[in-house]
Protein backbone atom coordinates (compact mmCIF):
# COMPACT_ATOMS: atom_id res chain seq x y z
CA UNK A 1 0.00 0.00 0.00
CA UNK A 2 0.81 3.29 -0.79
CA UNK A 3 2.57 5.45 2.09
CA UNK A 4 0.25 8.52 2.50
CA UNK A 5 2.07 11.97 3.56
CA UNK A 6 1.22 13.11 7.25
CA UNK A 7 -1.42 15.07 7.90
CA UNK A 8 -1.67 18.20 10.41
CA UNK A 9 -4.89 19.70 11.40
CA UNK A 10 -6.45 23.08 10.42
CA UNK A 11 -8.94 25.95 11.50
CA UNK A 12 -10.23 28.26 8.87
CA UNK A 13 -12.07 31.59 10.08
CA UNK A 14 -14.50 33.44 8.60
CA UNK A 15 -16.70 36.33 9.16
CA UNK A 16 -19.81 34.87 11.63
CA UNK A 17 -23.07 37.25 11.09
CA UNK A 18 -25.83 35.47 12.81
CA UNK A 19 -29.64 35.83 14.53
CA UNK A 20 -29.40 35.45 18.11
CA UNK A 21 -33.12 34.66 18.58
CA UNK A 22 -33.79 32.71 15.91
CA UNK A 23 -37.50 32.06 17.14
CA UNK A 24 -38.12 36.03 17.42
CA UNK A 25 -36.47 36.73 14.11
CA UNK A 26 -38.78 33.94 12.54
CA UNK A 27 -42.12 35.72 14.19
CA UNK A 28 -41.17 38.94 13.12
CA UNK A 29 -40.71 38.37 9.53
CA UNK A 30 -43.79 36.15 9.10
CA UNK A 31 -45.69 38.68 10.49
CA UNK A 32 -44.63 41.19 8.02
CA UNK A 33 -45.31 39.09 5.65
CA UNK A 34 -48.65 37.93 6.09
CA UNK A 35 -50.04 41.18 7.56
CA UNK A 36 -51.07 42.47 4.11
CA UNK A 37 -52.57 38.87 3.15
CA UNK A 38 -55.85 39.17 4.62
CA UNK A 39 -55.54 35.98 6.40
CA UNK A 40 -58.37 34.40 8.07
CA UNK A 41 -59.39 32.49 10.93
CA UNK A 42 -60.42 28.70 9.13
CA UNK A 43 -58.64 29.17 6.44
CA UNK A 44 -55.82 26.56 5.62
CA UNK A 45 -51.69 27.37 4.95
CA UNK A 46 -49.24 25.20 2.80
CA UNK A 47 -46.21 25.40 4.45
CA UNK A 48 -43.54 24.38 1.63
CA UNK A 49 -39.98 22.79 3.23
CA UNK A 50 -37.31 21.09 1.08
CA UNK A 51 -34.80 18.85 1.18
CA UNK A 52 -31.71 20.61 2.55
CA UNK A 53 -30.66 20.19 6.02
CA UNK A 54 -31.24 24.24 7.04
CA UNK A 55 -30.22 25.33 10.51
CA UNK A 56 -32.82 25.06 12.85
CA UNK A 57 -34.87 23.91 10.63
CA UNK A 58 -37.11 22.26 13.52
CA UNK A 59 -37.97 25.27 15.29
CA UNK A 60 -38.70 27.34 12.30
CA UNK A 61 -41.12 25.30 11.00
CA UNK A 62 -42.41 24.60 14.57
CA UNK A 63 -42.56 28.56 15.04
CA UNK A 64 -44.46 29.22 11.80
CA UNK A 65 -46.76 26.76 13.04
CA UNK A 66 -47.39 28.02 16.06
CA UNK A 67 -47.48 31.62 14.25
CA UNK A 68 -50.35 29.88 11.82
CA UNK A 69 -52.36 28.47 14.51
CA UNK A 70 -52.71 31.69 16.89
CA UNK A 71 -54.16 33.57 13.85
CA UNK A 72 -57.00 30.46 13.73
CA UNK A 73 -55.22 29.22 10.13
CA UNK A 74 -54.57 25.39 10.01
CA UNK A 75 -51.09 24.78 8.95
CA UNK A 76 -50.14 21.75 6.49
CA UNK A 77 -46.37 20.85 5.22
CA UNK A 78 -46.10 20.43 2.21
CA UNK A 79 -43.15 18.65 1.15
CA UNK A 80 -41.29 20.43 -1.89
CA UNK A 81 -38.34 18.47 -3.51
CA UNK A 82 -39.18 17.75 -6.95
CA UNK A 83 -38.16 13.79 -7.30
CA UNK A 84 -36.37 13.36 -3.87
CA UNK A 85 -37.05 10.72 -1.76
CA UNK A 86 -37.73 8.42 -5.22
CA UNK A 87 -40.45 10.46 -5.95
CA UNK A 88 -42.92 8.83 -3.69
CA UNK A 89 -45.00 10.46 -1.17
CA UNK A 90 -43.46 7.93 0.96
CA UNK A 91 -39.67 8.57 0.47
CA UNK A 92 -40.32 12.09 0.65
CA UNK A 93 -42.28 11.96 4.20
CA UNK A 94 -39.22 10.03 5.12
CA UNK A 95 -36.72 12.25 3.82
CA UNK A 96 -38.52 15.13 5.37
CA UNK A 97 -38.29 12.83 9.03
CA UNK A 98 -34.89 12.62 8.86
CA UNK A 99 -34.35 16.42 8.99
CA UNK A 100 -36.31 16.83 12.05
CA UNK A 101 -39.54 17.13 10.11
CA UNK A 102 -42.70 15.03 10.81
CA UNK A 103 -46.22 16.13 12.31
CA UNK A 104 -44.96 14.86 15.43
CA UNK A 105 -42.08 17.06 15.86
CA UNK A 106 -43.74 20.34 14.41
CA UNK A 107 -47.34 19.37 15.45
CA UNK A 108 -49.11 19.77 12.27
CA UNK A 109 -50.09 17.24 9.73
CA UNK A 110 -48.06 16.60 6.33
CA UNK A 111 -49.27 15.97 2.77
CA UNK A 112 -46.80 14.52 0.26
CA UNK A 113 -49.08 13.62 -2.42
CA UNK A 114 -47.22 13.47 -5.82
CA UNK A 115 -50.08 15.52 -7.99
CA UNK A 116 -48.91 18.28 -9.56
CA UNK A 117 -51.30 19.66 -12.43
CA UNK A 118 -50.29 21.77 -15.09
CA UNK A 119 -51.20 25.66 -14.61
CA UNK A 120 -49.39 27.53 -17.21
CA UNK A 121 -47.25 27.07 -20.34
CA UNK A 122 -44.36 28.84 -21.16
CA UNK A 123 -44.56 30.72 -25.09
CA UNK A 124 -41.58 27.92 -26.39
CA UNK A 125 -43.62 24.47 -24.78
CA UNK A 126 -42.38 24.34 -21.26
CA UNK A 127 -45.23 23.58 -18.95
CA UNK A 128 -45.74 24.84 -15.40
CA UNK A 129 -46.46 22.41 -12.63
CA UNK A 130 -47.76 22.87 -9.07
CA UNK A 131 -48.58 21.17 -6.25
CA UNK A 132 -52.11 20.17 -5.61
CA UNK A 133 -51.92 19.70 -2.04
CA UNK A 134 -50.34 23.26 -1.67
CA UNK A 135 -52.79 24.62 -4.49
CA UNK A 136 -55.86 23.73 -2.69
CA UNK A 137 -54.88 25.80 0.39
CA UNK A 138 -55.83 29.68 0.83
CA UNK A 139 -52.11 30.67 1.46
CA UNK A 140 -48.92 28.73 0.52
CA UNK A 141 -45.90 29.94 2.85
CA UNK A 142 -42.07 28.56 1.58
CA UNK A 143 -39.75 28.36 3.91
CA UNK A 144 -35.99 27.70 2.51
CA UNK A 145 -32.22 28.39 2.07
CA UNK A 146 -30.93 30.63 -0.52
CA UNK A 147 -27.54 29.57 -1.49
CA UNK A 148 -25.80 29.09 -5.32
CA UNK A 149 -26.92 26.14 -6.83
CA UNK A 150 -24.69 23.00 -7.86
CA UNK A 151 -25.18 23.37 -11.58
CA UNK A 152 -27.73 26.65 -12.67
CA UNK A 153 -25.27 30.02 -12.43
CA UNK A 154 -26.70 33.72 -12.47
CA UNK A 155 -28.67 35.56 -10.33
CA UNK A 156 -31.16 32.77 -9.07
CA UNK A 157 -29.70 29.72 -7.61
CA UNK A 158 -30.63 27.31 -5.07
CA UNK A 159 -33.40 29.59 -3.61
CA UNK A 160 -37.02 30.44 -3.45
CA UNK A 161 -37.90 30.50 -7.51
CA UNK A 162 -36.06 27.13 -7.52
CA UNK A 163 -38.11 26.10 -4.95
CA UNK A 164 -41.41 27.43 -6.51
CA UNK A 165 -40.44 26.00 -10.03
CA UNK A 166 -39.27 22.64 -9.27
CA UNK A 167 -39.88 21.63 -5.61
CA UNK A 168 -43.13 23.00 -5.64
CA UNK A 169 -43.80 21.55 -9.37
CA UNK A 170 -43.13 18.26 -7.47
CA UNK A 171 -41.84 15.23 -10.31
CA UNK A 172 -43.09 16.27 -13.38
CA UNK A 173 -42.77 20.20 -12.35
CA UNK A 174 -38.83 19.23 -11.81
CA UNK A 175 -38.62 17.17 -14.88
CA UNK A 176 -40.08 19.95 -16.69
CA UNK A 177 -37.69 22.59 -15.52
CA UNK A 178 -34.84 20.83 -15.76
CA UNK A 179 -35.60 20.20 -19.69
CA UNK A 180 -35.76 23.60 -20.28
CA UNK A 181 -32.58 24.44 -19.02
CA UNK A 182 -31.30 22.40 -21.52
CA UNK A 183 -31.89 25.03 -24.14
CA UNK A 184 -32.38 28.06 -21.95
CA UNK A 185 -30.42 30.05 -19.37
CA UNK A 186 -32.32 29.61 -15.52
CA UNK A 187 -32.65 33.17 -15.12
CA UNK A 188 -34.48 33.31 -18.62
CA UNK A 189 -36.74 30.71 -17.43
CA UNK A 190 -37.87 32.45 -13.91
CA UNK A 191 -38.41 35.71 -15.43
CA UNK A 192 -40.80 33.77 -17.77
CA UNK A 193 -42.06 31.20 -15.34
CA UNK A 194 -42.95 33.28 -12.45
CA UNK A 195 -45.29 36.04 -14.03
CA UNK A 196 -47.10 33.33 -15.28
CA UNK A 197 -47.39 31.61 -12.95
CA UNK A 198 -48.17 33.88 -9.53
CA UNK A 199 -51.46 35.07 -10.52
CA UNK A 200 -52.82 31.72 -10.73
CA UNK A 201 -51.31 29.91 -7.12
CA UNK A 202 -52.09 31.29 -4.13
CA UNK A 203 -48.46 32.04 -2.72
CA UNK A 204 -48.07 34.72 0.01
CA UNK A 205 -44.16 34.36 -0.48
CA UNK A 206 -41.75 32.81 1.53
CA UNK A 207 -39.07 33.26 4.95
CA UNK A 208 -35.71 32.79 3.13
CA UNK A 209 -32.86 31.75 5.67
CA UNK A 210 -28.96 32.83 4.84
CA UNK A 211 -26.49 30.88 6.72
CA UNK A 212 -23.27 31.43 7.79
CA UNK A 213 -19.81 29.54 7.02
CA UNK A 214 -20.54 27.94 10.36
CA UNK A 215 -23.73 26.79 9.03
CA UNK A 216 -25.52 29.02 11.63
CA UNK A 217 -28.50 31.17 10.50
CA UNK A 218 -27.32 34.73 9.62
CA UNK A 219 -30.69 36.27 8.30
CA UNK A 220 -33.96 35.56 7.87
CA UNK A 221 -35.92 37.66 5.23
CA UNK A 222 -39.44 37.65 4.61
CA UNK A 223 -39.95 38.06 0.86
CA UNK A 224 -43.86 38.55 -0.41
CA UNK A 225 -44.20 36.56 -3.48
CA UNK A 226 -44.55 39.59 -6.15
CA UNK A 227 -40.53 40.65 -4.67
CA UNK A 228 -39.05 37.33 -5.45
CA UNK A 229 -37.53 38.28 -8.58
CA UNK A 230 -36.47 41.78 -7.21
CA UNK A 231 -35.36 40.20 -4.05
CA UNK A 232 -33.62 36.84 -4.32
CA UNK A 233 -30.92 38.26 -6.27
CA UNK A 234 -29.18 40.39 -4.09
CA UNK A 235 -30.08 37.94 -1.41
CA UNK A 236 -27.98 35.24 -3.66
CA UNK A 237 -25.02 37.68 -3.45
CA UNK A 238 -24.94 38.12 0.20
CA UNK A 239 -25.04 34.21 1.03
CA UNK A 240 -21.88 34.02 -1.73
CA UNK A 241 -20.35 36.15 0.38
CA UNK A 242 -20.86 34.10 3.49
CA UNK A 243 -20.31 30.44 2.55
CA UNK A 244 -17.50 28.55 3.99
CA UNK A 245 -14.91 27.69 0.80
CA UNK A 246 -11.56 25.88 0.25
CA UNK A 247 -8.80 27.92 1.17
CA UNK A 248 -6.92 26.56 -1.74
CA UNK A 249 -6.76 26.71 -6.04
CA UNK A 250 -5.30 23.68 -6.51
CA UNK A 251 -5.52 19.99 -4.79
CA UNK A 252 -3.91 16.64 -5.70
CA UNK A 253 -6.43 14.38 -3.83
CA UNK A 254 -9.37 15.75 -1.54
CA UNK A 255 -11.47 13.11 0.95
CA UNK A 256 -14.81 13.87 1.77
CA UNK A 257 -16.31 12.77 4.40
CA UNK A 258 -19.98 12.00 3.77
CA UNK A 259 -21.84 13.61 0.81
CA UNK A 260 -25.93 13.55 0.55
CA UNK A 261 -28.87 15.26 -0.88
CA UNK A 262 -29.52 17.40 2.64
CA UNK A 263 -25.26 18.21 2.45
CA UNK A 264 -25.82 19.41 -1.22
CA UNK A 265 -27.95 18.95 -4.38
CA UNK A 266 -25.03 16.99 -5.59
CA UNK A 267 -24.13 15.52 -2.36
CA UNK A 268 -21.48 17.65 -2.27
CA UNK A 269 -20.84 21.07 -3.38
CA UNK A 270 -19.60 21.95 -6.58
CA UNK A 271 -19.55 25.40 -5.44
CA UNK A 272 -16.88 24.15 -2.69
CA UNK A 273 -15.37 21.42 -4.79
CA UNK A 274 -15.45 22.61 -8.27
CA UNK A 275 -16.49 20.29 -11.53
CA UNK A 276 -19.54 22.39 -11.65
CA UNK A 277 -19.65 22.29 -15.48
CA UNK A 278 -17.84 19.09 -16.02
CA UNK A 279 -17.75 16.02 -13.87
CA UNK A 280 -14.66 15.05 -14.08
CA UNK A 281 -12.40 17.99 -14.01
CA UNK A 282 -12.26 21.82 -13.09
CA UNK A 283 -12.82 23.50 -16.58
CA UNK A 284 -10.61 26.23 -17.64
CA UNK A 285 -10.26 29.15 -14.92
CA UNK A 286 -12.38 26.88 -12.49
CA UNK A 287 -11.01 27.01 -8.91
CA UNK A 288 -10.43 25.03 -6.89
CA UNK A 289 -8.92 22.88 -9.42
CA UNK A 290 -8.86 19.03 -7.89
CA UNK A 291 -7.67 15.97 -9.54
CA UNK A 292 -8.98 13.61 -7.62
CA UNK A 293 -11.76 13.44 -5.00
CA UNK A 294 -12.53 10.33 -2.91
CA UNK A 295 -16.07 10.30 -0.82
CA UNK A 296 -15.83 7.94 1.95
CA UNK A 297 -19.81 7.36 2.94
CA UNK A 298 -23.32 8.77 2.33
CA UNK A 299 -25.16 10.64 4.75
CA UNK A 300 -28.22 8.76 6.58
CA UNK A 301 -30.56 11.86 5.73
CA UNK A 302 -29.82 11.41 2.10
CA UNK A 303 -31.68 7.99 2.09
CA UNK A 304 -29.34 6.29 -0.66
CA UNK A 305 -30.07 9.11 -2.90
CA UNK A 306 -25.97 9.41 -4.19
CA UNK A 307 -26.41 11.92 -7.00
CA UNK A 308 -23.50 13.79 -7.29
CA UNK A 309 -21.57 9.83 -7.18
CA UNK A 310 -20.10 10.44 -10.84
CA UNK A 311 -18.46 13.99 -9.25
CA UNK A 312 -16.45 11.78 -7.09
CA UNK A 313 -13.26 9.60 -8.74
CA UNK A 314 -13.01 6.53 -5.74
CA UNK A 315 -15.42 6.46 -3.64
CA UNK A 316 -15.25 3.44 -0.50
CA UNK A 317 -17.42 -0.06 -0.95
CA UNK A 318 -19.24 1.30 2.28
CA UNK A 319 -20.52 4.28 0.24
CA UNK A 320 -21.27 2.28 -3.01
CA UNK A 321 -23.58 -0.47 -0.88
CA UNK A 322 -25.36 2.36 0.65
CA UNK A 323 -26.40 3.29 -2.32
CA UNK A 324 -30.21 3.39 -3.17
CA UNK A 325 -29.66 3.31 -7.30
CA UNK A 326 -33.69 3.51 -7.86
CA UNK A 327 -33.75 7.00 -5.88
CA UNK A 328 -30.38 7.95 -7.44
CA UNK A 329 -31.56 7.19 -11.35
CA UNK A 330 -35.01 9.24 -10.73
CA UNK A 331 -33.36 12.46 -8.96
CA UNK A 332 -30.95 11.64 -12.19
CA UNK A 333 -32.91 11.51 -14.99
CA UNK A 334 -35.35 14.23 -13.46
CA UNK A 335 -32.41 16.70 -13.15
CA UNK A 336 -30.77 15.75 -16.47
CA UNK A 337 -27.51 14.79 -14.58
CA UNK A 338 -26.80 11.35 -16.04
CA UNK A 339 -23.17 11.75 -15.43
CA UNK A 340 -24.20 12.39 -12.14
CA UNK A 341 -25.07 9.14 -10.84
CA UNK A 342 -22.34 6.90 -12.84
CA UNK A 343 -20.58 4.64 -10.33
CA UNK A 344 -16.90 5.57 -9.91
CA UNK A 345 -14.37 2.81 -9.11
CA UNK A 346 -15.05 1.17 -5.64
CA UNK A 347 -12.32 0.20 -3.37
CA UNK A 348 -12.58 -1.79 -0.33
CA UNK A 349 -11.72 0.68 2.45
CA UNK A 350 -11.13 3.85 3.58
CA UNK A 351 -7.01 3.21 2.86
CA UNK A 352 -7.83 1.73 -0.20
CA UNK A 353 -9.41 4.19 -1.94
CA UNK A 354 -7.47 7.21 -0.63
CA UNK A 355 -4.14 5.21 -1.72
CA UNK A 356 -5.85 4.52 -5.01
CA UNK A 357 -6.37 8.16 -5.50
CA UNK A 358 -2.39 8.81 -4.98
CA UNK A 359 -1.24 6.11 -6.70
CA UNK A 360 -3.25 7.30 -9.89
CA UNK A 361 -1.45 10.62 -9.98
CA UNK A 362 1.45 8.15 -10.54
CA UNK A 363 3.73 11.64 -11.82
CA UNK A 364 3.40 13.11 -8.61
CA UNK A 365 5.82 12.57 -5.66
CA UNK A 366 3.40 11.01 -2.73
CA UNK A 367 4.88 13.02 -0.07
CA UNK A 368 4.62 15.90 -1.76
CA UNK A 369 1.20 15.96 -2.88
CA UNK A 370 -1.57 18.20 -1.46
CA UNK A 371 -3.84 16.30 -0.30
CA UNK A 372 -7.10 18.02 2.41
CA UNK A 373 -9.43 15.73 3.94
CA UNK A 374 -13.07 17.46 5.01
CA UNK A 375 -16.14 16.21 6.79
CA UNK A 376 -18.41 17.15 4.34
CA UNK A 377 -18.82 20.32 2.06
CA UNK A 378 -20.87 22.34 4.53
CA UNK A 379 -18.21 21.91 7.12
CA UNK A 380 -15.19 23.56 6.56
CA UNK A 381 -14.01 25.39 9.41
CA UNK A 382 -11.61 22.56 10.55
CA UNK A 383 -10.24 20.11 8.25
CA UNK A 384 -6.74 18.21 7.72
CA UNK A 385 -3.62 19.07 5.07
CA UNK A 386 -0.87 17.15 4.00
CA UNK A 387 2.26 18.53 4.96
CA UNK A 388 3.11 19.73 1.26
CA UNK A 389 0.26 22.48 2.31
CA UNK A 390 1.92 23.80 5.38
CA UNK A 391 4.03 27.12 4.12
CA UNK A 392 0.47 27.69 1.74
CA UNK A 393 -1.36 27.58 5.07
CA UNK A 394 1.17 29.18 7.48
CA UNK A 395 1.04 32.73 4.68
CA UNK A 396 -2.77 32.54 5.09
CA UNK A 397 -4.68 34.69 8.07
CA UNK A 398 -8.01 32.69 7.73
CA UNK A 399 -5.73 29.64 8.77
CA UNK A 400 -4.65 28.47 12.15
CA UNK A 401 -2.45 25.18 12.18
CA UNK A 402 -3.82 22.88 15.26
CA UNK A 403 -0.96 20.15 15.64
CA UNK A 404 1.52 18.57 14.37
CA UNK A 405 1.41 16.42 11.29
CA UNK A 406 0.55 12.68 12.02
CA UNK A 407 -0.10 9.71 10.03
CA UNK A 408 -3.16 9.21 8.75
CA UNK A 409 -5.26 7.21 11.70
CA UNK A 410 -6.14 3.77 10.04
CA UNK A 411 -6.97 1.17 11.85
CA UNK A 412 -6.27 -2.65 11.34
CA UNK A 413 -9.28 -2.73 8.54
CA UNK A 414 -8.29 -0.05 6.75
CA UNK A 415 -11.26 2.31 8.46
CA UNK A 416 -10.78 6.01 9.13
CA UNK A 417 -11.36 6.95 12.86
Amino acid sequence: MTTLPPMFRVRQHFDRPRVDDVVATVREQLRTLLSPCNVQAGQRAAIAVGSRGIADLTPIVRTVVGELRALGVEPLIVPAMGSHGGATPEGQAAMLATLGISPESVGCPLDAAMEAPVLATLPEGTPLHFSAAALAADHVLMLNRVKPHTTFTGPFGSGMAKMLLLGLGKHEGAKSIHAASRRLAFEAIVRGALPALLPKIPLRGGLAILENAYEEVARVVAVPAERILADEPPLLEQAIAWMARLPFDALDVLVVDRMGKNISGTGLDTNVVGRKFNDNHAVAGERPAIARIVARALTEETRGNALGLGICDFVTERLASAVNHEYTFINAVTSNHIGGCKLPPVRPTDEAAIAAAVESLYDVDPAAMRIVRIASTLELTEFECSVALESEVRANSRLEILGPPRPWPFDQAGALA
